[in-house]
């Protein structure tokens, strides 16, 4: 009965482990997979090229979140982005689940990701 109780604990450690929510550090192989995957997709929305983004991105687990104001190439360009991504780990390559570039209304969509993916709400707060 003991070892059944310790090897219980020793599992529900390990997995509450493995799912903490950590910022991720730039620099870092995750952080350039994770941001480089996220560029391309906020490309495909903005009118001008962007540089790539640095803003803050969280990890939980096998999924990743980026929130940055995007810089665009163009100095001409007058106006502000930014973007958002959820991303998931697979097959050990990061793939962008959802992305949105826009100037507002940020914090309805991810409390719409937070819903559909049943992720913690603290998971795409700044």
């Amino acid at each position: 009965m003991r070892i059944r109780f310790c090897i219980l604990v020793l599992i529900l450690s390990v997995t509450a482990f493995g799912q903490s929510l950590t910022k991720v550090k730039p620099g870092t192989s995750h952080y350039k997979a994770i941001t480089l995957s996220a560029k391309k997709e906020f490309q495909k929305s903005a009118a001008f090229p962007i540089k790539t983004p640095g803003g803050t991105v969280k990890r939980f687990g096998v999924w990743a979140y980026v929130h940055d104001r995007l810089d665009f190439v163009n100095p001409k360009h007058i106006g502000d982005g930014e973007g958002i991504a959820l991303l998931k780990l697979q097959n050990g390559k990061w793939k962008v689940l959802e992305a949105e570039v826009g100037s507002g209304g940020m914090e309805e969509i991810t409390k719409d990701w937070i819903r559909k993916y049943k992720l913690p709400k603290t998971f795409l707060n700044d």
